[in-house]
C-alpha cells in the first residue's frame, strides 16, 4: 500500500503566550479561508450527486377515468408503477460512493494541510519582517544617540564634521530600510487578511514576534 507523507511546517509561532494559542489563531484563519471553503463545498456537492444517482426512481402514479354503463356514477382507477434497476447495480454503486466519500475526505484533509502550511509560511515571513524592524529600530536609536554625542564632540573640536555626516548618512540608510520593511509587512498583512476571508487580523498578529520551540513527533504521526 502506498503511503503519502504530508510534511507540515515544523515551525510554530508564538502569539505572546504559547504554541497552543498560536495554533488556535492559525486554525481560525484557515477555517475562514474562502478558497478552502469553496473546495470543501465542491466536494460535498460531488458526493451528494453520487448519492442521488443511487436512489430509486420516484414511483409514477396514473389516474384512469372509468365511465359507468349502469348509471351508478363516475369511477376512477389509480395505478402505481415503480422502476427498478438490476439490484446488483445499487450494491455496486454503494461501494463506489463509499470509496468516493473516503477519497474526498482525504482530499479535504490534503487541502486543509496545504492551506495550513501556506498560512504558516506567511506568518513566518511576518515574524522575520517584525524581527528585522525591531533590529532596525534598535540600530536607529543607537545611531541617533551616537549622533548627539558626536555633535557635542564636534562643537568641542574633538571630532570632524565628516564623522558627524557619516552618522547622518547612516540614519538615512536605516530609515530607508525601515520604510521598505514596513511596506513589506503591510503586503504580508494584506495577504493574511485575504486568507482570513477578508477579515482584518492585524491586532491579533501584532504580538506574533518569536519562533517557539515545537515538538518533532515520530514519523508515523505524519503518515496517512
Amino acid at each position: 500500500m502506498k503511503r503519502y507523507i504530508f510534511i507540515v511546517c515544523a515551525l510554530c509561532i508564538s502569539y505572546g503566550l504559547n504554541a497552543e494559542s498560536f495554533n488556535e489563531i492559525l486554525s481560525i484563519i484557515v477555517q475562514n479561508n474562502p478558497d478552502l471553503k469553496a473546495k470543501i463545498k465542491s466536494n460535498e456537492t460531488i458526493l451528494s450527486l453520487a448519492k442521488q444517482e443511487n436512489t430509486l426512481v420516484a414511483p409514477e402514479i396514473g389516474f384512469e377515468h372509468n365511465w359507468s354503463d349502469t348509471g351508478l356514477g363516475v369511477k376512477w382507477g389509480i395505478s402505481v408503477s415503480q422502476y427498478f434497476d438490476w439490484p446488483g447495480k445499487y450494491h455496486k454503486q454503494k461501494k463506489v460512493i463509499n470509496t468516493t466519500s473516503q477519497a474526498l475526505d482525504y482530499l479535504n484533509r490534503c487541502n486543509y494541510l496545504d492551506k495550513l502550511l501556506e498560512v504558516k509560511i506567511l506568518l513566518i515571513d511576518i515574524i522575520n519582517v517584525s524581527q528585522n524592524i525591531a533590529l532596525m529600530n534598535n540600530a536607529k536609536n543607537n545611531v541617533v544617540q551616537l549622533t548627539e554625542k558626536y555633535n557635542k564632540a564636534f562643537q568641542n573640536g574633538e571630532v570632524s564634521i565628516l564623522d558627524v555626516n557619516k552618522l547622518k548618512i547612516q540614519q538615512i540608510s536605516i530609515n530607508r530600510k525601515l520604510s521598505a520593511l514596513n511596506m513589506q509587512k503591510e503586503v504580508l498583512y494584506s495577504a493574511i487578511k485575504s486568507m482570513n476571508g477578508g477579515i482584518d487580523c492585524r491586532d491579533m498578529l501584532d504580538g506574533v514576534l518569536e519562533y517557539p520551540e515545537d515538538t518533532l513527533y515520530p514519523l508515523d504521526t505524519y503518515l496517512i
